[in-house]
This record gives C-alpha cells, structure tokens and sequence, in this order.
C-alpha cells in the first residue's frame, strides 16, 4: 500500500491523495493473517487514510496506532499493519 498526498483537484470536495494498492500482496497478506482479502484490502485502505491526514506511525509517538486499533474495531477488522511489526 502506498499513499500519495496530493493537490486538491478541479472538482468540488475534498481531495486528500491518493491509495495505491497491490491485489495480489494483499491476498497474500490475507492468507497470512488468515482473514479475507476483503478485509485486508479495508486495512490496507485505513491504514493509507490515515497517512493521507497526516499521521505517521514512525514518528507520532503513538497517536496513529490508537487511531488504527479504533477505527478497526469501528469496522470490525482484525490486526492492522502497525500491529503486526510491533513486538
């Protein structure tokens, strides 16, 4: 998954950026976690939403990990990405 902020484009509303993701890492992804890739593709997309409003998990002592563990319980998704490379 890869995030790309961006310019506010030529249309009404808002426009944060743009998610890029790779269908075939995310079922392998899915496999892995033994979940769906329907829902691997949800994280994948909350987790470069999140990105995309300016959070950085690297550097943010924190704020976005809470941010992602709530919203995956909201939506009812199993462990995100920030949860997975944490011991």
């Amino acid at each position: 998954m890869l995030s790309f902020p961006g310019p506010r484009p030529p249309t009404p509303g808002p426009h944060l950026g743009d998610i890029a993701i790779s269908f075939p890492r995310a079922r392998a992804q899915a496999r892995a976690f033994g979940h769906d890739t329907g829902q691997e593709v949800q994280i994948l997309m909350l987790h470069g939403l999140l990105h995309l409003l300016g959070m950085d998990h690297a550097t943010d002592g924190g704020r976005m990990a809470r941010a992602e563990k709530r919203w995956r319980g909201r939506l009812g998704l199993p462990t995100g990405l920030i949860e997975r490379v944490r011991p």
